[in-house]
């Protein structure tokens, strides 16, 4: 039996937007962090190259607000990044990827992989 529940999801899309504006957007990790509601805090080690992240978490079943800190490692390559993160028991690994469809669009896939350990409530995560 394994420890750890795994779920796989892949998203694509087309974007009105050359490849270098998608690929210079991708390869801004911390800016794309900044971009999310939850995100409280980014920090990076420049020794490791780990990203510390704080998120600030509703938990509208219990009506407070909670705080949980957790590590990224991003990997940028050609086509795009990799983001691997470890949360309380929830490895997440992400990579998007970027291709030019034309001069003026680009398709972005998204292909996320999340292992949620099974110490974890599986009802506090909808999979």
């Amino acid at each position: 039996m394994s420890l750890y529940a795994n779920h796989r999801v892949f998203y694509t899309r087309r974007v009105k937007a050359p490849l270098k504006n998608v690929l210079a957007l991708l390869h801004d990790a911390e800016g794309i962090m900044r971009l999310s509601p939850v995100i409280e805090s980014v920090s990076l080690d420049p020794a490791t190259g780990v990203y510390t992240i704080v998120d600030g978490i509703e938990m509208p079943p219990f009506g407070f607000r909670t705080k949980v800190t957790y590590s990224a490692k991003i990997n940028l390559h050609d086509e795009g990044m990799r983001a691997e993160s470890d949360a309380s028991g929830t490895l997440t690994t992400t990579n998007y990827t970027a291709r030019a469809i034309s001069e003026h669009e680009t398709e972005l896939v998204e292909e996320v992989n999340v292992k949620v350990s099974c110490r974890v409530p599986a009802r506090l995560f909808r999979l």
